[in-house]
């Protein structure tokens, strides 16, 4: 018998803000602080383009612990986003 191991490496992204789901978007490989920062300046817009400035600006981004959500570029990328409220 023939056994085939499948690893798959895949990130999933998703916002909830009040009742709307934002996303998901999905990326392959290992999250690192790069791919992340990415995710923020190309991606990020892009998906919260519907949400309204004053919903955006009483909203909180949490963040779930992984190391690359709070390596420097990115804790730099969120300030340039404006994005001030992060946990």
């Amino acid at each position: 018998m023939k056994c085939i191991k499948l690893l798959l490496n895949l990130n999933i992204w998703c916002g909830i803000l009040i009742n709307e789901i934002i996303g998901p978007y999905f990326s392959e490989g290992t999250l690192t602080p790069g791919m992340y920062k990415a995710f923020l300046q190309n991606e990020l817009p892009y998906l919260l383009k519907e949400i309204s400035l004053n919903q955006l600006q009483n909203a909180w981004f949490q963040h779930d612990g992984a190391p690359p959500h709070y390596a420097l570029i990115v804790r730099a990328r969120l300030t340039d986003m404006s994005l001030n409220r992060w946990i």
